[in-house]
This record gives C-alpha cells, sequence and structure tokens, in this order.
C-alpha cells in the first residue's frame, strides 16, 4: 500500500507540472462532467497501476465570487475529469465534496442566492 501511494504521488506530481505548462487552450472539456473541471492532454510514460483506486475528500467553506463558480468545486470536478481521462474507470474514484459556510451559497437555486447577494 505504501508503494502505492508513493507512486500515486509520482503521477500526481507529474500530472501537475504538466498540467502547469498547458495554456488555456490546450484545457477541454473533461468526459466525465463536461460542464465543469476542464483539463489537459497529459503525456507520461508513468504506468498507473490497474488496481488503483482513488479516495478523496475536498472541504469548501469559502463562498465564490458573487456570479462566479466555486472554485473548490470545479477543482473536485476536474478531478474526477483528470484521473479518468488517463484511465481510471469511474467506479474507482471516490470523492466527497463536504460544504459548509459562506460556501453553502453556491450550492443554492439562483432565486436564494439573489435574495443573499442581492439580485445577482
Amino acid at each position: 500500500m505504501q508503494v502505492l501511494k508513493v507512486v500515486m504521488g509520482a503521477v500526481l506530481a507529474f500530472t501537475l507540472s504538466s498540467a502547469a505548462l498547458a495554456g488555456e487552450k490546450d484545457f477541454q472539456k473533461g468526459r466525465l462532467i463536461s460542464e465543469f473541471g476542464p483539463v489537459a492532454k497529459i503525456d507520461s510514460d508513468v504506468p498507473i497501476p490497474e488496481a488503483t483506486q482513488l479516495k478523496v475528500s475536498y472541504d469548501v467553506a469559502k463562498a465564490a465570487d458573487a456570479g462566479e463558480l466555486n472554485r473548490t468545486l470545479t477543482t473536485a470536478a476536474r478531478f474526477l475529469n483528470m484521473h479518468h481521462a488517463v484511465g481510471i474507470p469511474e467506479q474507482d474514484m471516490s470523492l466527497a465534496v463536504i460544504v459548509h459556510g459562506k460556501a453553502s451559497f453556491d450550492m443554492v437555486k439562483n432565486a436564494r442566492y439573489g435574495v443573499a447577494f442581492e439580485g445577482v
């Protein structure tokens, strides 16, 4: 299990550094969540073990700026799209998103959001 963590850490570090070099035009809609979390194509020689299972949680407390998407929610979608794009099956990824505090307003319907943010 420790070896798997080290391998996945190396894969993620390489993935993140490659994505950091990508320009805005290099990002495409993800296949898993197409409306959010665009991803850039990653070329890697590091194989991902077949039995890889990912379990990740995101804590969302900070609200997005009025009228904008919450960056942490977009990051969670990108996480799923990015790993799906490199061959990790959907059923092998578990994602928990904990939303609280001011970020709760990022989860409400437009009418309620407008009341909280003066018609935005």
